[in-house]
């Protein structure tokens, strides 16, 4: 009897303390996600192209007369002032012109004049008159043509600015309208870069230019002056840009930079998302859905383009006020519960407190 008494305390003892054991369940930890929230109502994606630094105004100067250049006055870099003399021409054959048409116009003046003053008097007849005054025009024309070609002789300054290359010098012949040398502008540099037509036609939905100059880390923003609207040979359209006023520190002619485009892009339901909330399953990206009971689901999107800041832009798949997981996305599963990361509070900057 008194084992048996034993044997039912044990049996009791054993039950109590599997009863005790049994309330010590494990506790399953619900990850906490980052994650965020799906937009469509438009958004703004940066292209970047290269550029140059080109000056305002660029002329490859000429005489309008051919003959021998007989002075270069300037030097490659020489900066000149408007109206300076550049270069000239052998000119003595143009001054010889010069005076045998000065000569035959004083004769035919003096001419005109006294067959005029009698015609006053009624002396001569009026197709006397008509002859002479038409006489005295045509000479008087060719007297200034011949004062003009003398002057063309002489190359100036159309504007401030530097010499940027001799082509020709002396003693060469030159012909009407053959490059001699070329000059630029030394007001403020222009930005000129060259888009495809795809950007062309979309030239609409540009919102704003900025320039990052070589060795400088800080974006200027610029101005749009015009963009050509015939392309070029390689089938792109140049973009000119100006420079603000307030930039006082200018990038030298000649020198690159990198432009940006902003461009605001709207197309039915087309997102922007970080490209770390993607995913693949069977060569398909997919994302996770965050739905209000706090699971998460998968979904397939098809993906239009990666931009340059790590962003992916979503054709199809996601709608507007969707929560999507951005980061974590490969350590999830199918229906698993998770608990989004809390915003950051504006009065504890990094959750120092």
């Amino acid at each position: 009897m008194r084992n048996i008494i034993l044997y039912l305390i044990c049996i009791v003892c054993i039950n109590v303390i599997s009863s005790c054991g049994g309330n010590d369940k494990p506790h399953s930890s619900i990850p906490i996600v980052k994650t965020d929230t799906i937009r469509t109502s438009g958004f703004t994606s940066t292209i970047e192209y290269p550029a140059r630094i080109l000056s305002s105004q660029s002329a490859a100067l000429a005489f309008k007369v051919s003959g021998n250049l007989s002075h270069m006055y300037v030097h490659k870099g020489d900066r000149v002032k408007k109206g300076q003399l550049l270069s000239s021409i052998d000119d003595k054959d143009y001054s010889l012109q010069l005076e045998a048409t000065r000569a035959e116009y004083e004769r035919i003046k003096a001419e005109a004049s006294r067959i005029i003053s009698l015609y006053k008097d009624s002396v001569v007849t009026a197709a006397d008159y008509d002859k002479a005054r038409y006489g005295l025009e045509q000479i008087t024309a060719k007297y200034h043509n011949a004062q003009n070609m003398l002057s063309y002789t002489h190359l100036y300054a159309p504007y401030d600015g530097y010499v940027s290359s001799i082509i020709l010098d002396v003693p060469s012949v030159v012909g009407a309208g053959m490059p001699v040398l070329k000059i630029e502008s030394s007001s403020r540099p222009e930005i000129e870069i060259n888009i495809p037509l795809s950007l062309y036609n979309a030239r609409d939905k540009i919102v704003s230019y900025s320039a990052t100059f070589d060795g400088e880390k800080d974006r200027v923003a610029l101005k749009a002056i015009n963009i050509l609207p015939s392309a070029n040979a390689s089938q792109l359209y140049a973009v000119r840009l100006a420079i603000p006023d307030d930039i006082t520190t200018l990038p030298p002619i000649g020198s690159t930079a990198i432009v940006h485009i902003s461009l605001h892009e709207k197309v039915d339901n087309t997102c922007k998302i970080p490209s770390s909330a993607l995913w693949s399953k069977e060569g398909v990206s997919h994302v996770w859905i965050y739905s209000p009971n706090g699971n998460v689901t998968s979904r397939e999107v098809e993906i239009e383009r990666l931009d340059r800041e790590g962003n992916a832009i979503i054709k199809k798949g996601l709608s507007s006020g969707e929560i999507i997981i951005t980061a974590g996305v490969h350590n999830l599963h199918e229906g698993q519960k998770v608990k989004p990361m809390p915003s950051p509070s504006k009065t504890n900057v990094g959750g120092l407190l």
